[in-house]
């Protein structure tokens, strides 16, 4: 149990971090960068924010589930390093579909 509350603590803390002090500008080394976000300042922000957002979300979620394990005295360890995988994956693809759509609305003005 002690390495799953090390994943769920840093996962939580990195969620943190990135929605507390999101990038400012486009650079290479902090934030969501995706050929789609470095598209311009506004798609920059917009997949920043949301993956922030949702990076919270399922931190809170991960938290909420190592209780609930902790509690039924059940081993998480292999569940959360499975979940931060799954859900940097769905992170990664919601922001980019959502981006698509940023996309094409500022487009088409």
């Amino acid at each position: 149990m002690q390495n799953a509350l090390i994943f769920t603590v840093g996962f939580f803390l990195i969620a943190l971090v990135f929605y507390l002090f999101p990038p400012k500008k486009i650079n290479r080394f902090y934030g969501f960068r995706t050929s789609l976000s470095i598209q311009s300042n506004e798609h920059w922000h917009f997949a920043n924010k949301l993956a922030s957002v949702l990076f919270l979300i399922f931190a809170v979620f991960n938290f909420v589930l190592y209780f609930v394990f902790t509690y039924l005295n059940q081993d998480f360890n292999g569940l959360i390093k499975l979940l931060i995988i799954l859900e940097a994956f769905a992170i990664y693809f919601y922001v980019n579909h959502r981006l698509k759509k940023f996309k094409n609305v500022n487009e088409s003005h």
